[in-house]
């Protein structure tokens, strides 16, 4: 049972943020119908989340995207003294790079990425043991905004020497979650790359894309029971109370632990912002 905080109960003082990558090619096809769900539900727990979409191709490697999404967070930040952003899937690690490379450590409030492989794929690592799995990885990736090209930087070596070379501040909170399902309950896209992750161990539940020790990072919170594309909103009736609930009252919490005042009214730890 979730249990909230009372703190947990009042207004942000800091807008949400939430990046993603998209494909340009289905920008032209569908808009940004897809993710009608996920603006609704971070609307409901934020009272007005902005999106800051990433419109990608498959030349976009981490650096450039960051570069893209850094157009758009200084015209969407403009005007706040700070903001929370929350990040899917590889987008986690594209704002990291952004925030770094452009010092905008100032402006942010907290991180929290959902599915992010901060650690590399675990994918990427057994899929030379699963040819259906490599026959059908550049589906499972394409509504992610990425290929089989771009996502080779996300092996376990080459995130390894990312993660050295990233000066994450320490003067905003990064929160990480994860996800998992059994393979039965995976989109069918994301089926085989499921079982390449799993390896030998069907026990071994991920959530098709990624492993939930593929996203450890940081201050790891929680391991949500859904797929990757449920945990994006990619899944067409999806609710997405599910993922947004926990991860708004996080935040939330973290701007109260920030106000000496409130968390002195509410017995929480005070945590300078």
């Amino acid at each position: 049972m979730h249990v909230r905080h009372r703190a947990q109960d009042l207004a942000l003082k800091y807008p949400v943020l939430y990046a993603f990558n998209y494909p340009l090619t289905y920008y032209s096809a569908f808009g940004y119908k897809p993710f009608k769900g996920v603006k609704e539900s971070l609307d409901k727990y934020t009272g007005n989340a902005i999106m800051m979409p990433n419109l990608t191709n498959p030349s976009s490697n981490v650096e450039i995207r960051a570069t893209r999404f850094l157009n758009n967070f200084e015209k969407l930040a403009k005007g706040h003294e700070k903001v929370h952003i929350v990040a899917h899937s590889f987008a986690g690690f594209d704002i990291r790079a952004m925030i770094a490379l452009y010092d905008l450590q100032p402006k942010i409030a907290s991180l929290s990425t959902v599915c992010t492989p901060h650690n590399g794929l675990t994918l990427l690592d057994n899929l030379t043991k699963h040819t259906e799995a490599e026959a059908y990885l550049s589906d499972a990736l394409r509504p992610l905004g990425l290929n089989p090209y771009n996502v080779e930087e996300f092996r376990a070596g080459t995130m390894y020497e990312m993660n050295e070379e990233l000066e994450d501040s320490e003067t905003y909170q990064i929160y990480s979650f994860g996800s998992r399902t059994s393979q039965a309950n995976v989109d069918k896209f994301i089926r085989f790359t499921a079982s390449a992750i799993m390896d030998q161990d069907p026990l071994d539940d991920n959530d098709g894309i990624t492993h939930p020790n593929d996203c450890k990072f940081r201050d790891y919170l929680l391991t949500f029971e859904v797929s990757h594309y449920e945990s994006g909103g990619l899944k067409a009736g999806f609710d997405m109370d599910l993922i947004f609930g926990s991860v708004t009252d996080n935040i939330k919490l973290t701007e109260a632990k920030g106000d000496e005042n409130i968390a002195k009214k509410f017995g929480l730890s005070y945590q300078e912002m």
